[in-house]
């Protein structure tokens, strides 16, 4: 495997204690042949990630990579051997692309992945009891959607060159004349590209991490 590893961030505090401690723990990972780093500062949500994403296509030709990783800076896994574990999941399950799925900041016991809307069902949060310890994937949940958290996505298929992340947003006028602002993320809209292309895709709750905010929300 030939990885390039992209933290994305509001501020360059911790980065490195941040970047070097995953480097580390990748690198010691199984079938680990090149690792590559790169950190991005930015407001802009979506525009960080896709200058990452950007940054791993234009260096793809030149060091071969085969593998993208994204790690949030308020997200820390803590399982052990966690890299191998999503690893392991995305082979299994033959996936192009495996979250981690994250517990929502707040003790509400909800997690980042999320079920699409299905027929009068509305769209949901997972609860954590409904992913701790397992793999869902998009064959056997069509409409799921995954986070952007803790992401381990192929970098060496046809359709890397046609994805970017993208968030949606606008204000929408509702029957009783109030409006209402509604927005599409980046990690569920990524979800949709996956779906819409037939590219397989899911999310673990086997790696076990912490979401921090004014504590450390875990996904078990």
């Amino acid at each position: 495997m030939r990885i390039c590893v992209g933290l994305p961030g509001y501020r360059r505090d911790g980065f490195d204690i941040t970047l070097n401690r995953t480097l580390e723990h990748i690198q010691n990972s199984k079938d680990v042949e090149l690792l590559g780093k790169s950190f991005m500062v930015s407001s802009l949500l979506a525009h960080g990630f896709n200058k990452l994403w950007a940054g791993m296509l234009n260096a793809r030709k030149q060091h071969g990579w085969t593998h993208f990783f994204m790690l949030h800076a308020d997200i820390e896994p803590i399982s052990d051997g966690w890299f191998n574990t999503m690893v392991s999941e995305m082979e299994r399950f033959n996936l192009d692309a495996i979250a981690v799925s994250v517990g929502i900041r707040g003790d509400i016991d909800e997690t980042s992945t999320a079920q699409e809307a299905v027929g009068n069902e509305p769209l949901r949060r997972l609860k954590i009891k409904e992913t701790a310890g397992i793999t869902l994937t998009s064959s056997e949940k069509p409409g799921l959607l995954i986070n952007t958290g803790c992401l381990l996505m192929r970098a060496d298929r046809d359709w890397c060159e046609k994805f970017y992340f993208d968030i949606q947003d606008s204000i929408v006028k509702q029957a009783d004349g109030t409006f209402l602002a509604i927005t599409a993320s980046e990690d569920w809209n990524m979800s949709r590209f996956f779906a819409a292309n037939n590219i397989r895709y899911g999310a673990t709750g086997k790696v076990k991490v912490l979401h921090y905010g004014l504590k450390g929300y875990t996904n078990w």
